[in-house]
């Protein structure tokens, strides 16, 4: 790799600003001198543009430029890397300890860096380790923003982000949040923000977005056509549901085996209080079911969802739960009758497959309604760092 370095700035920055670019020779440099207009002269930080394995002459085009832009970084690649391990190696180079703060962004033009100000304003309240910028008025074709709304919709189940354009590429950013995320990006061969906000989440970083205006891209960056969105959307969707399980892989195993406990107390309770203490069978699942639901409890809150931290009170977890494990009997029960009387399935058929439906919603409704918190996390932790030096008004 090449880094073309200019003059040093008279003051010290402590905001980097990082961009990659590919194939942009025609519109890099207004692209360039827009952000040295809005963000770097008005807020003395530093401008990295990474170029990634450019056939176009843009390598010559960001010397050329870094020549007379004493803000502006150079780091060139000889072979084209792809969009997520391009973004990936752009976020881990830069010094977390001279550059607290990172601003990330496209180089296509899509996004206004006059939007920076709405960002920094979010950031300075100290809500949040990354604020994201939520595109408005976004324009796509059919082919695209169906698969998008979708992938995006399956993240907010998922993870419970906390945003809506979990793919924007336009965020500001604690420095060494950015680096701890992007180390862990493993799977996601075509959208890297996809699996970073999903990680984000899961590793209980807070995420807030603001509205900012979205562009027609201006470059030659190719947009993915129709032939290929097949393809990327179940290279992404795989993406999501292997970070989902890096992370909730064994907490849903441990959900399964107290869900599998619960069964075990019905049919013993169900048989004592009917056989032993000759109460009508009927009465007696009541009392065996409720006795389950309370007994799962216990064993999620003290060892399946150990880790959440508890910000609602034990009996309104509790509330939550008994409702969320009596909707999922009434799941059980119309899955089984409309597989059976509707689909014509085999009845022994029907039920087991309702209940891998109603064991779905029994975990993700606990989730989302009892137990909201993330893994290790503190809900309300103290934010650390401050809006750097240099980039403090406008």
């Amino acid at each position: 790799m090449e880094l073309q370095t200019a003059p040093e700035n008279s003051v010290r920055p402590q905001l980097a600003v990082v961009m990659p670019v590919h194939n942009e020779a025609a519109t890099v440099r207004s692209v360039i001198e827009e952000l040295s207009a809005t963000i770097v002269a008005a807020h003395a930080v530093t401008l990295f543009v990474f170029e990634d394995g450019s056939k176009d002459g843009t390598g010559e085009v960001l010397r050329e430029i870094a020549a007379s832009m004493p803000a502006l970084r150079v780091s060139t690649s000889p072979d084209r890397k792809g969009y997520p391990r391009a973004v990936r190696d752009a976020i881990l180079s830069i010094d977390p300890k001279k550059f607290p703060v990172l601003l990330f962004l496209d180089g296509d033009g899509q996004y206004d860096p006059r939007d920076f100000k709405r960002l920094l304003a979010e950031f300075r309240t100290g809500s949040a380790d990354i604020v994201n910028a939520y595109r408005t008025r976004r324009t796509e074709p059919l082919y695209r923003s169906l698969p998008s709304k979708f992938l995006r919709r399956l993240e907010g189940l998922l993870f419970n982000p906390g945003v809506k354009d979990v793919t924007s590429a336009f965020r500001l950013m604690r420095t060494e949040v950015a680096q701890t995320v992007a180390r862990a990006i493993r799977y996601s061969p075509y959208n890297f923000w996809l699996e970073f906000t999903a990680r984000a989440s899961s590793m209980g970083y807070r995420q807030v977005e603001v509205p900012v205006s979205y562009r027609v891209r201006e470059g030659a960056t190719k947009v993915y056509g129709l032939w290929k969105m097949p393809k990327i959307l179940r290279a992404e969707l795989g993406a999501l549901l292997h970070t989902w399980l890096d992370y909730h892989g064994p907490e849903v195993a441990r959900f399964a085996t107290v869900g599998g406990s619960g069964a075990l107390v019905i049919l013993g309770l169900l048989w004592a209080l009917t056989d032993l203490a000759r109460i009508p069978y009927l009465v007696s699942a009541a009392i065996a079911i409720e006795a389950s639901i309370f007994w799962a409890f216990v064993l999620h809150e003290r060892w399946t969802f150990r880790r959440i931290p508890k910000s609602d009170s034990l009996s309104r977890r509790f509330a939550a739960y008994n409702l969320v494990a009596l909707a999922g009997l009434a799941v059980n029960l119309v899955g089984l009758f409309a597989l059976t009387e509707l689909f014509r399935m085999f009845y022994l058929l029907s039920e087991f497959l309702a209940i891998v439906i109603a064991f779905g919603f029994n975990y993700f409704a606990s989730r989302r309604f009892a137990w909201t918190g993330r893994p290790g996390t503190t809900p309300g932790r103290e934010d650390t760092t401050r809006v750097p030096h240099g980039i403090e008004d406008d």
